[in-house]
């Protein structure tokens, strides 16, 4: 049977609230994953992108090092 991953190393509705996004788990890794959605103008080759098509920015967290009251984590923006 294979362990199932999960983020008890942090609590991911503070991610959420702080971050002002949407947060997902992996199941397969336990990566959380943050949506943020962007409230800035877009503009990608002169052409301005309403913020309201869901271009969100992107962050993920990822625990390195087991937590015993603190862990290594690994954080990634992906910015569009």
């Amino acid at each position: 049977m294979q362990k199932l991953h999960s983020a008890d190393w942090v609590d991911v509705g503070m991610l959420e609230s702080i971050l002002n996004g949407e947060a997902d788990v992996s199941p397969s890794d336990g990566v959380v994953t943050v949506n943020i959605p962007r409230r800035n103008k877009i503009i990608l080759d002169d052409i301005e992108i309403d913020p309201t098509l869901y271009v969100p920015t992107t962050v993920d967290f990822e625990q390195l090092t087991p937590s015993s009251g603190s862990a290594t984590v690994a954080v990634s923006p992906d910015f569009p």
